[in-house]
């Protein structure tokens, strides 16, 4: 049986998470193939850690182990290099979100995959919830006509309980941005999935204090912790998203509401495999079907296995979806590659620019239009 060999940059919280999921493989999966936790690279060597073959602080070292697959977990300034290193090692890759913290870099790595038949996919891991599956299928069912506007809110309470100060994610020159990286780009990416790619958009922020615990506009160095966009895709349809990582709240993480001219959709994180249908009648309708759909079909077989926390699933199913890809030698229809994370880091990148101009409306540059120009 064919064994893959795992190689993972980077053990913070999103390495761990990642070396569960490769763990868990064995259990939670047909034994189809193995997975070997072969080498880290990581800051600092520990010797209690036993989960890998190989433990290096050299990044060069760490490619030179007989790896079928280099898992990037590293913070988002560093994905570059690493990435760029790895293709050039002939090396398949699955990295964190977003790809890079510059579109540049991430043009540049877009256009090096495409001259090779190399493996490349993206955590954007909001794909792998069955909900927005579901309402992807139901949208190309035609069961509530055409999609008129939407909403989609996504709220943590991050910097409300723990310091942000401590945290590459809060310095833009390691992350990029502010919560219109972190949590945007998961965002902007499922509305594209579901619904298409942006035209325009405007974005209004807010950056929070903790020392005199004060709300103040974001200014152009700092990174966002509240994000209010309001969008015009391709297709004609408006919507709003609101990101935050400053919200105690009673509501679900997440909430998408699409409006349509025969009905609407409703979904939730309190409720991630189903979805509420209500027609112009009235009458509203529970869907829980995942075979609407190829891509659906896929995403039951990569949910399917022992149960594991609903944070976790989706990084499970993703991390699936990469192995079977690998192991079938062939690209996956809906997950998400090198190019779909370009694309959706254009929307970022326009948001970005939004804020800074004070909510301007900004057009969002096609990934077509920025390869051509590269």
């Amino acid at each position: 049986m064919k064994t893959y060999n795992i190689g993972i940059s980077g053990f913070g919280l999103m390495g761990k998470v990642h070396s569960q999921c490769y763990l868990l493989q064995q259990i939670n999966y047909p034994q189809d193939f193995l997975v070997n936790l072969e080498s880290l690279n990581t800051l600092e060597i520990k010797n209690d850690n036993h989960l890998f073959r190989h433990q290096t602080t050299s990044f060069s070292e760490f490619l030179n182990n007989n790896l079928d697959l280099i898992d990037i977990c590293t913070p988002n300034s560093s994905h570059y290099n690493q990435v760029k290193q790895a293709l050039d090692k002939g090396l398949n890759i699955y990295c964190e979100k977003p790809l890079c913290s510059t579109i540049e870099e991430s043009i540049s790595l877009v256009k090096q995959v495409a001259s090779t038949t190399l493996l490349n996919q993206v955590a954007l891991v909001y794909r792998f919830i069955p909900a927005f599956s579901i309402v992807r299928d139901v949208l190309a069912s035609g069961q509530i006509g055409t999609p008129l506007h939407f909403s989609f809110t996504l709220r943590h309470a991050s910097y409300l309980h723990r310091p942000k100060n401590n945290e590459w994610r809060t310095n833009k020159a390691q992350s990029g941005g502010g919560v219109i990286v972190d949590l945007g780009i998961h965002a902007f990416d499922i509305i594209r999935f579901i619904l298409g790619e942006f035209s325009t958009i405007s974005v209004n922020s807010l950056t929070y204090s903790q020392d005199n615990e004060k709300v103040l506009p974001t200014a152009m160095n700092d990174c966002d912790d509240y994000s209010s966009c309001y969008c015009k895709l391709s297709n004609n349809i408006f919507g709003t998203i609101e990101l935050s990582k400053l919200c105690q709240s009673t509501r679900p993480e997440w909430v998408l509401e699409i409006f349509g001219s025969k009905g609407s959709i409703y979904a939730d994180a309190d409720n991630a495999n189903e979805v509420c249908v209500t027609t112009s009648t009235n009458s509203k309708s529970i869907i829980r079907d995942l075979s609407l759909s190829t891509y659906s079909k896929n995403l039951k077989s990569w949910l399917s296995g022992f149960p594991v926390s609903r944070e976790i699933a989706p990084h499970m199913a993703s991390i699936r979806s990469v192995l079977c890809a690998m192991h079938l030698n062939q690209r996956i229809e809906g997950v998400p590659t090198f190019s779909e994370a370009l694309a959706s880091q254009l929307v970022i990148e326009a948001g970005i620019e939004s804020i800074k101009s004070n909510g301007t409306v900004v057009p969002v540059k096609q990934i077509e239009e920025v390869l051509n120009d590269y």
